[in-house]
């Protein structure tokens, strides 16, 4: 599935990272309503996938994947970092 990640920042601000697959052969439309970043496809049979959120440590407040939740996942206890309590 093409995936979503979610940079809460300090100062308020909003950033989402849009990864595409390949199998898609494009891009989703933007359901958000702030500009979003869309990286290289993710390869279907690549287990990890990795890019650099170009803000400093020290700005962002929380990571989110799949801010949505329409992802099938079994486990969304994981998806957020620092981890909800």
């Amino acid at each position: 599935m093409p995936l979503e990640v979610l940079v809460n920042l300090k100062d308020g601000k909003k950033k989402i990272y849009y990864i595409p697959i390949t199998l898609m052969r494009g891009e989703k439309e933007n359901p958000y309503s702030i500009k979003w970043s869309v990286l290289k496809d993710w390869p279907w049979a690549f287990p990890e996938y990795d890019f650099v959120i170009d803000e400093n440590q020290k700005d962002i407040e929380s990571i989110v994947i799949d801010p949505t939740m329409y992802m099938a996942d079994i486990n969304r206890n994981n998806n957020e970092f620092p981890a909800s309590k």
